[in-house]
Order: structure tokens, then sequence, then C-alpha cells
């Protein structure tokens, strides 16, 4: 069962997987069909070519959508006249000991505030990565599918394989969130916290935090070395009573401190005055 956090003190920056295109020449003409149609992996094979993204990635760089396409259809998940039936995803990485869970049991058609889209997001910065079914609109006539590997700032991370277009491959989450149908979580944490990067969150500031960090800080500026060009000014103004020797002369000044130093000069002066009349 995926981890469906809604809180994290940090995230995880997850690799960028291999981006297969359906389309490459390499491929784009070989079948992937079951009897009574002519597909081919370039007209079909969106989904076995997400799920090879990942799984060249993170188990073998030598599994491409041949293969992927290959093992649908001989485990009976190509759909006839269609692409791939929802159920390859799980059973696909199933086959090579990787949890795949699919998030959603039916459509979101078009269910932008559905809290699925919030948990797929959070499990993309735990280091999961996820295979989408779009349905029609922005992505796609009929169906398509994707894989995701990372969710932040309103951008959602795609290798889109049918497209290199900028907008299908870091497209804006409010669109995401329109036209997905259906999210699988394929769990790639160990993967992604080894080679990944960690993102430590900022804790929320609260006055007793920050009061410890501006103690902190005040006491090492306090140890600092007064700068060369004022280490004559603070000799004499200790010399002069207006400066005690341990007193701080590197850290900051509080207000009532400025005017004790500001009566001490004056009293001083007061006195030099008195002296001469």
């Amino acid at each position: 069962m995926a981890e469906q956090k809604t809180e994290q003190s940090s995230k995880i920056l997850n690799v960028k997987p291999v981006d297969y295109k359906q389309t490459d020449p390499k491929w784009k003409s070989k079948p992937y069909r079951v009897k009574g149609e002519n597909s081919t992996i370039g007209g079909s094979g969106c989904g076995p070519t997400s799920a090879a993204d990942i799984l060249a990635t993170i188990v073998d760089k030598n599994i491409t959508p041949v293969e992927t396409c290959k093992w649908s259809v001989d485990h009976g998940y190509k759909a006839l006249n269609q692409g791939s039936y929802w159920g390859y995803v799980c059973a696909q990485f199933k086959y090579y000991d990787i949890p795949c869970e699919q998030l959603n049991k039916t459509r979101l058609n078009k269910e932008p505030n559905n809290e699925v889209h919030k948990i797929a997001k959070d499990l993309v910065n735990q280091g999961y990565y996820l295979m989408i079914l779009f349905g029609p609109d922005f992505f796609t006539k009929s169906g398509h599918w994707v894989t995701c590997w990372a969710w932040h700032d309103g951008i959602v991370y795609i290798n889109d394989p049918a497209s290199t277009k900028l907008t299908r491959n870091e497209a804006d989450e409010n669109i995401v969130k329109r036209d997905a149908r259906i999210y699988w979580a394929i769990d790639a944490r160990e993967f992604n916290r080894k080679y990944g990067k960690i993102i430590e969150e900022d804790e929320d500031m609260t006055l007793d935090k920050f009061s410890e960090l501006m103690d902190a800080y005040l006491e090492k500026q306090s140890k600092e070395k007064a700068s060369k060009w004022a280490e004559q000014d603070i000799k004499e103004a200790v010399e002069e009573g207006i400066l005690a020797k341990n007193e701080r002369a590197k850290s900051y000044s509080t207000r009532e401190e400025s005017l004790a130093f500001t009566m001490r000069a004056y009293r001083k002066l007061k006195e030099m005055i008195e002296k001469k009349k």
C-alpha cells in the first residue's frame, strides 16, 4: 500500500527516468497487436512505453518498449483496437517485483479538486514514480499514458512517449488535474533516495525559534575580533571609559546600549569642559 502522506518535512527530487518515445524509428512500426487488428508500438504503445521508462531506469537499462509491448500482448493486456487494459500497469511491475498501486479505481471525469491529485503529488515527492492515463483534451483525443517523475511549483514533469513539446513534458498542474483519469504509483523510493536529491523543507518559523537563532548569532558575533580599522578607536574608548574592556565591540547594540555609550561620552566631554573653566 502506498504511503499516502500529506505533510512532509522533506521531499525527494526524483531521478528523471529514461525517456523513450513510442515513435522512435527503431520500433514505431513494430507490432503491438492482437488478432483482428494491425496496431503498432508507434500508434498504440504509450502504456508499455511509459512502463519501459521506469523499468529501464530502476531495473535494467536494456529494457525497451519492444520488451514491454511483447509482455503486454503475451499476458493478455493489449485491448483490441485500443491501447492497453488498465490491469497492465500493476501486472507489469509485479513481474519485476516492484510494488505498484492504482490510486483511483474509477475515472476522474474532470475532477480537478479530487483528493487523489494531492495524494499522487505527495507520493511523487516521497520518491514514487507515477503513470497517468489521460482522457480527451490537452494530451489526447481518446486516451494516453505518460510517466510522471516530479511535481512541484505548479509544474508536473512528464515523460510523454508521443511528444517532445515542452508544454506536454513540463505541464501545468491545472491541466493535469483536469484531464487525468487514472493514477498508478510505482514504488521507486529506495532507488530515488539513493540516487535522487533530498530537499529539506524549512520549518515553520516561530518567535521562540527566531529568538534562539538571534541569540546564537549575537553570541557568535561577540567572539569575532574587531576590524583592523576600528582597533585604535576601541582602545581609546576603553581607556576613556566609554567602552568597558569586556563589552562586545563587534556585535550589534541595543538602544539602551547605544544610549549608555552616548551618555558616557557626554559625561566625559562635560568633565573635560568643566576642567577647562
